[in-house]
């Protein structure tokens, strides 16, 4: 099924399997290729899904500047962007999409952004960054305290465990982006928390799995506030 432009400035005319809609480009959050399929995702949270060419879809809307080619397979508007990092790009609905690396520096040139949108979005990323700094830290010390290793008989260890951890995290950010880091992060600090305890201090696994586990319990009431902090943000600029 074919998708027109009707009012080029403004309007789309989107023909699916249900009928024919009408649609404000203001109101297309993003859009994704997915299995010869087009599906539109609107500020409503509504979706329609059409039969359409993705290129032609891409030829079509990248006329209009408020329409980035993000991926091979999502093309967003630009409107409803809130943060980028190394590999993501975050929306107003809160969805996550990858982003091409060649797509960060055009994203930051743009006239949307020059006027202080990109720099809240890194300032936001940066104090994200740095709580997550401070969760890191918290977690190993804690971890190494409840498992009866204290600081003041294991000075070079702790600093070792948490110069070493911090590095694997650093590099992780890095090659993987924002949100993949915060989706891989038990197997990138609980797991080998759990083994150095067990190996290198040679305590028992149980103790060694108790203690990792215990400490980041300790983090989560400050996840529970920051999710509901960020709720209510997204909701505000809404």
């Amino acid at each position: 099924m074919r998708t027109r432009t009707e009012d080029r400035d403004s309007c789309l005319v989107l023909k699916s399997s249900v009928g024919v809609h009408k649609v404000h480009m203001s109101e297309i959050i993003y859009i994704e290729a997915l299995n010869r399929k087009i599906i539109y995702y609107l500020r409503n949270n509504s979706q329609i899904t059409c039969v359409e060419k993705f290129a032609s879809v891409c030829d079509q809307l990248l006329q209009h500047p408020e329409f980035l080619l993000a991926h091979r397979s999502f093309l967003v508007n630009m409107n409803y962007i809130r943060r980028i990092d190394a590999a993501d790009l975050y929306l107003a609905n809160g969805k996550c999409l990858p982003l091409a690396q060649r797509r960060i520096s055009e994203i930051k040139t743009l006239p949307c952004f020059s006027n202080g949108g990109i720099h809240m979005s890194e300032f936001v990323s940066l104090l994200g960054l740095i709580n997550y700094g401070f969760v890191l830290f918290f977690g190993i010390v804690m971890s190494l305290y409840l498992a009866d290793i204290h600081f003041e008989d294991n000075k070079i260890p702790y600093i070792i465990t948490i110069l070493a951890l911090g590095a694997i995290q650093l590099l992780s950010y890095l090659m993987m982006g924002e949100n993949l880091l915060y989706k891989c992060y038990p197997l990138l600090i609980h797991l080998p928390l759990v083994l150095l305890i067990r190996f290198a201090f040679h305590r028992n696994i149980y103790i060694a799995t108790i203690s990792v586990l215990s400490a980041y319990l300790m983090c989560t009431p400050r996840k529970w506030f920051g999710t509901l902090a960020a709720f209510f943000s997204t909701a505000v600029r809404l």
